[in-house]
């Protein structure tokens, strides 16, 4: 490893922070966005997008706090990263349902609007079931495994479906005339696609395909970076647009007021 590799490797844990927090940060903003009375069917959603920033943005220090107790020489007990897991599975449902609440017709109902959430969920069930029959993992194996479903099966799709959606939205914002706010989205969504389609691709090493060629430790050796540092800098572009987009909310309160 190089010396820029080494740095990254030996500073995992301020990565992580920081990936962490701005995670966290997009669903305060997106938390404080909720009380605005908007027009826009995003308003409606927002809520949903904010769950999974504090969800995912909690998950990533739990990573933390695991990561010093191994650098320790300890290791978390299975229910420890049970936790964790949980965490990430219900912040890519969170993430699926945002898209899920925007794809569906206006008027329909809970079960119509929130069926792929399920269908994507019975499906990562479905695939750690049959891992672990085909295979005799252990407590920990099993999780990891369930862990590269998670992402293979949630966070890929998932993405992806935000992303359609938020460019589905700029364009109503373009034609309001408020293209600049539309342009904060894209930038929005095409990092959720890096982050969902690309970043999650690259999951633990696992003994199946793909996990067991596209991995952490492989796009170390080719970028020389840990993929958590890829996945941190585009969880700030994303709350950093999502900020300016939502700019939006108040120039539509002084286009109300001016009416």
């Amino acid at each position: 490893m190089n010396d820029l590799t080494v740095f990254f490797f030996d500073h995992i844990i301020y990565i992580y922070f920081f990936y962490g927090l701005a995670f966290f940060s997009l669903g305060l903003t997106l938390h404080s966005a909720r009380s605005h009375d908007s027009t826009f069917r995003f308003a409606g959603a927002i809520g949903l997008l904010a769950l999974f920033g504090y969800l995912h943005g909690i998950h990533e220090w739990v990573e933390m706090v695991g990561e010093i107790n191994r650098r320790s020489g300890g290791q978390m007990a299975v229910s420890f990263e049970a936790g964790r897991l949980l965490l990430l599975i219900l912040s890519f449902a969170a993430l699926i349902a945002f898209g899920a609440r925007l794809l569906a017709p206006a008027e329909a109902g809970f079960w119509r609007r929130y069926a792929i959430v399920g269908l994507l969920l019975a499906l990562w069930g479905a695939a750690v079931a049959a891992l672990a029959l085909a295979r005799s993992y252990t407590g920990y194996e099993l999780i990891a495994a369930a862990d590269v479903m998670a992402r293979y099966l949630l966070a890929i799709p998932g993405s992806l479906l935000a992303a359609w959606m938020l460019m589905a939205q700029q364009r109503t914002f373009r034609e309001q005339q408020l293209s600049r706010f539309g342009r904060n989205l894209v930038w929005c969504a095409l990092a959720l696609i890096l982050y969902g389609g690309v970043s999650q691709m690259f999951v633990r090493p696992a003994d199946f395909l793909p996990a067991n060629l596209l991995n952490s430790q492989s796009f170390l050796a080719w970028f020389g970076i840990p993929v958590q540092l890829f996945r941190a800098v585009l969880a700030i572009i994303i709350t950093v647009y999502m900020v300016r987009a939502l700019r939006v909310f108040d120039v539509e309160n002084r286009r109300r007021l001016d009416e």
